[in-house]
């Protein structure tokens, strides 16, 4: 890794060490947190501070982000070419279902959530974007590797090792290759208790300029397992929408 690469990095881990610790943070503390030199923190948080996203407050000197950085979040948000065309599909589904939607894509060998709404209910699957999962224990994962050509699907198959997650994690090649040709076959891809336990997780691919994108539908097992081919169908139509809507 290079300095830059690792500047970066390590910029990016003091704001995960606030949102971690929720508090404000003292220079030492956030050195500790971020597993990094005291020198190399101070230098990276005088930059922030000259910056003005981190602020000082009482007599100790404690940290804390300011708004510049939700500010600039913000609206990097609104002004998203690809999400802002999904978005008011992706909060109607919500809606009507009540449970988490996510939307991701492969990365490497793991799913990147590019998207998330939390569902309605007190108790729902809590889901942030930037959050990573396993591709072979997670719906998402599977409705992305079922749009793999055959032969580099076989490959990754063979060369990848399948860790268990849960109980319920598919750890076996073959039998993960019969869970996605069924899934093909029905259109939708089902992940029950394989990433966490109690969840179930309904997924569709979509497809935008040849790239295979994920919409998913997840909540406690207790309440999805028993509509998995509404929402599968529901998602279904979602997937239709948003290929259209991608398209334009």
């Amino acid at each position: 890794m290079n300095a830059t690469v690792r500047s970066a990095d390590r910029t990016l881990a003091i704001f995960e060490a606030f949102a971690d610790m929720g508090r404000q943070l003292q220079l030492r503390e956030i050195a500790e947190l971020c597993s990094m030199p005291p020198s190399t923190c101070h230098a990276l948080v005088q930059t922030l501070l000259k910056r003005g996203y981190l602020y000082t407050i009482g007599q100790r000197k404690e940290l804390y982000p300011s708004r510049r950085l939700l500010a600039v979040g913000t609206t990097i948000n609104e002004n998203d070419p690809f999400l802002s065309r999904i978005a008011p599909v992706l909060e109607s589904l919500r809606d009507e279902c009540g449970e988490t939607v996510t939307v991701g894509k492969r990365q490497g060998d793991q799913v990147l959530y590019l998207y998330a709404l939390d569902g309605q209910r007190a108790v729902r699957y809590a889901a942030k974007a930037g959050d990573f999962r396993a591709l072979h224990s997670t719906a998402l994962g599977k409705a992305l590797l079922s749009c793999v050509e055959p032969q580099a699907l076989r490959g990754w198959l063979k060369e990848q090792r399948l860790n268990r997650v849960t109980d319920k994690t598919i750890t076996s090649a073959s039998r993960l290759a019969q869970e996605i040709d069924e899934g093909r076959k029905r259109g939708f891809f089902v992940a029950r208790g394989e990433q966490a336990e109690d969840l179930t997780a309904v997924a569709v691919p979509v497809m935008r300029h040849g790239e295979a994108l994920g919409v998913a539908l997840a909540g406690p097992a207790s309440r999805i397992d028993r509509v998995i081919d509404r929402f599968g169908a529901r998602l279904l139509r979602v997937k239709d929408e948003l290929e259209l809507r991608l398209a334009a």
